[in-house]
């Protein structure tokens, strides 16, 4: 079975210019394009109820538009080479797009623009896009749009450098697997990026503690994070990665945005963490803060956390999941 790429559409030319990202992330990992447009009941027809007559021609009259736009965009992507299949549901977008992905199993990521309306709407697909990076368990291709982007021709953008930021913990190297099979399949280097807190910011939590001790956490931070880092690199260099790293420290946030500019990087791939009560995100809202201020793509993949080491083995498996059917 042909790995697929979700890409959910609102119709709108801001939504969009998701679209050569999805096409160079589809060439990256060998998957073809399942374009989805998601119709909204109003809530009038929500209580009528979905076998009102009103109801189907409402429908009736929403879906021919619907597949001629797909039909037209799907003919642009076909263009480059690519499989492209179209879905029209209807339902909420979020929960709807959230369902395909989980139901169909050649989903192997989601694609999609932050949002995609002017105006009162611009947020819409902002919404959509919170929704369902908080929902799926699939990676999330996220593109920040904005009014002033400029589109760029679909089939045209490669991956040339690809920035990902690890915290010394398996859940963050999760992300490592998916940018190792990317930069494998286009050439692309790798920088790795690692944060650590500043002097300063232990100074101001160790509160009665020395500042010989601050200055020795300082440092044997640092020291992990350098050893951690070039053990990776050593490890993606002798499977032919060009591979690079950076020890950083200062807000997580900030730093890595700083890196991904100075590195000129064209995707960042990095690791989400859900966990228990409000869904967050690792380092809290590094990745959050990331998603809203990047100028360029962001891969978030949710890391499985499991025992006795089953974390290692199921990120070698989303990987490979990524470029091969079934």
């Amino acid at each position: 079975m042909e790995r697929q790429i979700l890409v959910p559409l609102d119709g709108s030319p801001l939504a969009e210019l998701a679209l050569p990202q999805a096409v160079a992330m589809a060439q990256a990992i060998g998957s073809g394009l399942t374009l989805i447009r998601v119709i909204r009941p109003t809530a009038a027809h929500e209580i009528i109820g979905f076998h009102s007559k009103s109801r189907d021609l409402r429908w009736m009259d929403e879906i021919g538009p619907a597949h001629e736009y797909l039909t037209a965009v799907a003919g642009r992507l076909r263009a480059t080479g690519l499989q492209v299949s179209t879905r029209i549901e209807e339902g909420d977008p979020a929960e709807r797009i959230v369902a395909r992905a989980d139901y169909e199993r050649s989903i192997a990521l989601i694609a999609m623009a932050t949002h995609g309306r002017s105006g009162l709407r611009r947020w819409l697909m902002g919404s959509v896009a919170e929704k369902v990076l908080y929902a799926t368990p699939k990676p999330l291709l996220l593109v920040r749009i904005r009014k002033e982007t400029t589109p760029q021709e679909i089939g045209a953008l490669t991956y040339t450098r690809i920035l990902v930021p690890l915290d010394v913990s398996s859940l963050a190297e999760q992300a490592l697997d998916a940018a190792r099979t990317i930069a494998a399949a286009t050439g692309a280097a790798l920088t790795l990026v690692s944060v650590t807190p500043t002097f300063e910011d232990l100074a101001s939590i160790a509160d009665g503690l020395s500042l010989d001790w601050i200055e020795d956490e300082y440092k044997a931070q640092q020291r992990e994070a350098a050893s951690y880092l070039a053990e990776k690199e050593k490890q993606l260099a002798e499977q032919g990665i060009p591979v690079g790293s950076r020890v950083l420290a200062g807000d997580p946030a900030e730093e890595i945005l700083r890196a991904a500019t100075l590195e000129r990087a064209d995707l960042i791939v990095m690791a989400t963490h859900g966990r228990s009560g409000i869904q967050r995100l690792w380092y809290g809202s590094v990745a959050s803060r990331i998603i809203q201020a990047a100028e360029l793509p962001v891969l978030l993949i949710r890391p499985v956390e499991s025992e006795e080491g089953a974390a290692e083995d199921s990120a070698a498996h989303r990987a490979e999941s990524m470029t091969q059917g079934g």
